[in-house]
């Protein structure tokens, strides 16, 4: 089951993103993008069932995964970065769609307006497609350029790509159905 399919179950009611929230499926989900703000996130998940305050805990997530978005998005949105080292921009915009992902869930279990689910989702699309060129561009002949001049000092591309290639994937499709869904309920 991919990344989104596991998410699409819990988009409708406040009540069914809540326990997607509470629920070990958010921690699954911020084990499989790691950081650490996402390990602070995952540790008020873990609280949140003793929370006095549920709410205030999901604005608490929501600013760890505010903060990974940012960091995330900056890493793969840099040009320097990106041309230098694009596989690993590459993780960092899949990890920054998930991300983006998740951002949504927490606006629509708040009530917020459509408006910044909406942009968490415009957000998560750009990652998107940085991610899908970054697959494109890797395997030319600037990749092999690049491993050659930073195949053993600062950029191990055998590493990179493994492990661009091994992470959980988003599909256009599978984003295109998660934003028709978190937006239609």
């Amino acid at each position: 089951m991919s990344f989104i399919d596991n998410l699409l179950p819990y988009i409708g009611t406040s009540k069914k993103v809540f326990s997607f929230i509470s629920g070990g499926s958010f921690q699954v989900a911020l084990n499989a993008i790691g950081s650490v703000h996402l390990s602070a996130a995952e540790d008020v998940i873990k609280k949140i069932e003793f929370s006095s305050d549920p709410r205030e805990a999901v604005n608490r997530v929501l600013s760890c995964l505010e903060i990974t978005h940012i960091s995330l998005n900056r890493t793969w949105n840099s040009k320097i970065l990106s041309n230098l080292l694009i596989a690993d921009a590459g993780i960092a915009a899949l990890k920054d769609t998930q991300v983006c992902c998740l951002i949504a869930m927490c606006h629509k279990y708040l009530g917020d307006d459509k408006k910044i689910i909406m942009q968490a989702i415009h957000d998560a699309q750009k990652a998107l497609a940085f991610y899908q060129q970054s697959l494109k561009t890797q395997t030319g002949l600037l990749g092999t350029i690049k491993e050659i001049f930073y195949g053993s000092t600062l950029y191990n591309p055998i590493k990179s790509i493994y492990a661009l290639h091994t992470m959980e994937r988003i599909s256009q499709e599978d984003l295109d159905k998660f934003s028709k869904k978190i937006l239609l309920i």
